[in-house]
């Protein structure tokens, strides 16, 4: 076995070659905040809107933005980790 891993980055040697993170933990938490983030921006949008221009404003766009961001992030987890799951389930051919 040659020194790169999987996705290419040098191991330390330290960790185990089996080493997992808790996708399933991690995909529960993608999914439960994505759809609390998308709210959120939601809501800001609207309060956004419904301020007077000034800095208040500026401030509510801000939060909205980094909400929506937020969300991006957790969706984009969540995917991924879902993919991650599909391609573990698949039959790898023999060689």
């Amino acid at each position: 076995m040659n020194a790169l891993s999987h996705h290419g980055a040098a191991r330390s040697g330290t960790e185990p070659t089996t080493a997992r993170s808790a996708t399933g933990l991690r995909l529960r938490l993608s999914l439960i905040w994505a759809p609390i983030f998308l709210v959120l921006c939601g809501l800001l949008a609207w309060g956004a809107a419904e301020t007077q221009t000034g800095d208040t404003q500026t401030v509510v766009i801000a939060l909205s933005t980094a909400s929506f961001l937020a969300f991006c992030f957790a969706l984009g987890d969540a995917l991924r980790l879902i993919m991650g799951r599909r391609h573990e389930r698949q039959p790898r051919p023999s060689t």
